[in-house]
């Protein structure tokens, strides 16, 4: 103490002056983490890429989409404009409507449930449906087909949604259209995504004062289950005002108890439907008071959720109950019927002691015995990971008995031993012995690599496996590590032959980029190769240019003509397929 006292003032004011330089760095970048963990809204996000956010600029982009020339460099550092953002941005030019309340473009927002989008953002569209099968599987053109179908009806969905807040009756024509296309088709192919979006326009139209729509959803009603069924009852209470249950989170009636409830109510009130009333209604549920937690499931969930306003309480309660809750937490783990498996699940290893480290082991060794759905009773977490908390030493002999045993349980128990490097040896031994077992070897590439494994042999068995996937990652390691000249005459002949392989390309080049900064790594120079082996014949082939064009995208705007050159080789291939099909041609480059 005596030492500090002796410090000369002007060496306390350094001291001090760093602190406080310290302090303020830290809290400005505590600050931006925080801010770039949450979304600006559309009406401030349009502004940073030089789009207008005043009414007649929102209709313009409505009506002939994102200009395809749009420069971002100078509004905000990083940001760029290729098609997967244009087509995201006409998404936002929707949300910023709604949240401008710009209510007199509620017609021509209406317009696109049905019309055709504008041509650039329609050519857009097609580079985000190439994104969601980008992954290197072989695809037929009929796949790619339904991908996009599959975002175009998410993007109407939203429309739907923006339409019943705009709260224009103007667009009621609109809807009625909209509903019969979707309607047509429901009838030919039913499914969750199509019911979801009838669902979206139906509740808007019932929020508009048309009554049809509620007709409509008690129709629909019957031929839903789970959550659409949950979607569909909800958008009848939003719709009318009405309410049989609070709360779905543990629904106990049956479906035919909830058909006839909402049927009878229906026909007994549809006379006097009024908007006017609706509104009253749902502006009186917003302002009830969140119920406290009324049993045990409840307080899990609770003591769980960061936001809730009684999680402390939550928390008190459980902790003060402690081992005299475990029998009631394991039941409720094990019911297939509860909203709180997972947290009953983490609460149990907690206070369970003993009995529930038993458990978790057997629920490990025994994944075909009846109540060990793991994903349901787990999710996030796994058995090995709640053991670990509890016993590290054990977790970790459990793990590798489950590995030895192979079955359900190895990919979770190689997850659980992958921040341990002294286990890499051991995850060698267990690839060369199940070099047959995709479902194991994978996950134990990417480990390994993870772990700082060095040594060529598993990579090299790794490349001689028919495997496209455990091929690119092992060659990753190789690159990483400088292996490739230790490997043997074989695998680098298997080598040769990967490298003719414009899937395998591709992978590696992706792979490779967020290496490019710190290591020489030739992703570039895979990314060539695989633009010389793709063409514009088949669907595949056109998803290989996609990928190479975000791969530059990506690396940054040095590489904006090769960018633009793969777009423009993607946009070919789409166009001889629209050709093929009688279907409209898009513009040849983005």
């Amino acid at each position: 103490m005596n030492r500090f006292l002796t410090i000369p003032f002007r060496q306390w004011q350094k001291l001090l002056g760093r602190l406080v330089v310290t302090i303020t760095l830290s809290l400005t970048t505590a600050i931006q983490v925080f801010a770039l963990s949450f979304p600006p809204p559309a009406s401030q996000l349009l502004p940073n890429y030089g789009l207008g956010t005043d009414e007649q600029s929102v209709s313009t982009y409505l009506t002939q989409g994102i200009p395809s020339n749009l420069d971002a460099g100078k509004y905000e550092r990083g940001l760029r404009t290729d098609p997967r953002t244009r087509w995201q941005l006409y998404g936002s030019v929707v949300d910023a409507t709604v949240e401008l309340n710009y209510a007199d473009l509620a017609p021509t927002v209406a317009r696109l449930l049905f019309d055709q989008l504008p041509l650039t953002t329609d050519m857009d569209l097609d580079v985000c449906a190439a994104s969601r099968n980008s992954n290197g599987d072989s695809i037929s053109w009929e796949k790619w087909d339904e991908f996009r179908d599959n975002q175009l009806l998410a993007f109407r969905t939203q429309i739907a949604r923006a339409l019943e807040v705009l709260q224009n009756p103007a667009a009621l024509s609109e809807l009625a259209r909209g509903l019969d296309h979707v309607s047509a088709e429901y009838a030919k192919k039913p499914s969750s995504e199509l019911a979801q979006h009838i669902v979206a326009i139906c509740r808007a139209q019932a929020r508009l004062g048309e009554p049809s729509g509620v007709d409509r959803l008690i129709q629909l009603f019957p031929n839903l289950s789970g959550y659409d069924l949950t979607l569909c009852e909800a958008a009848l209470m939003h719709s009318t005002g009405h309410r049989f249950v609070r709360s779905f989170r543990n629904e106990k009636r049956s479906l035919n108890e909830r058909v006839s409830q909402w049927s009878q109510w229906w026909n007994a009130n549809k006379s006097e439907f009024d908007r006017s009333n609706v509104y009253a209604a749902t502006l009186a549920w917003s302002k009830e008071p969140i119920p406290k937690p009324e049993n045990l499931e409840d307080y899990l969930q609770c003591a769980s959720n960061d936001y809730h306003p009684y999680k402390n309480e939550a928390r008190a309660w459980l902790d003060s109950q402690g081992p005299k809750l475990a029998k009631k937490l394991r039941a409720i783990a094990v019911d297939p019927n509860s909203y709180a498996r997972s947290e009953a699940s983490a609460e149990y290893v907690k206070f369970g002691g003993q009995g529930a480290k038993r458990w978790l082991r057997e629920l490990a060794l025994e994944p075909s015995r009846p109540g060990t759905d793991a994903k349901a009773m787990f999710s996030p977490c796994n058995p090995f990971r709640l053991l670990k908390e509890a016993d590290p030493g054990e977790a970790r002999d459990l793990a590798k008995q489950c590995i030895d045993m192979r079955g359900l349980r190895a990919p979770l128990a190689i997850q659980s031993l992958e921040r341990e490097r002294e286990n890499a040896e051991y995850l060698s031994r267990v690839f060369h012995s199940y070099s047959d077992d995709r479902g194991v070897c994978l996950p134990l590439i990417a480990h390994l690599q993870n772990l700082g494994y060095e040594k060529p042999d598993v990579y090299e068995t790794a490349l001689l496996q028919n495997d496209c996937e455990m091929a690119f990652h092992a060659y990753r390691a190789i690159l990483l590590f400088g292996l490739e000249t230790a490997l043997s005459n074989e695998a680098k002949n298997k080598l040769s032959e990967w490298k003719r392989d414009s899937q395998f390309l591709v992978a590696t080049a992706e792979s490779l980029r967020w290496n490019a900064q710190t290591k020489n790594l030739p992703w570039k120079a895979f990314a060539d190769d695989a633009s010389r082996l793709a063409n514009a014949d088949d669907a595949s082939s056109t998803a290989t240019h996609f990928r190479i064009a975000r791969i530059y995208t990506n690396a940054g705007t040095q590489y904006e003509k090769e960018a633009e050159t793969e777009y423009a080789k993607f946009i070919a291939g789409v166009n001889k397929y629209r050709a093929s099909r009688g279907r409209a041609l898009v513009e040849s480059a983005p």
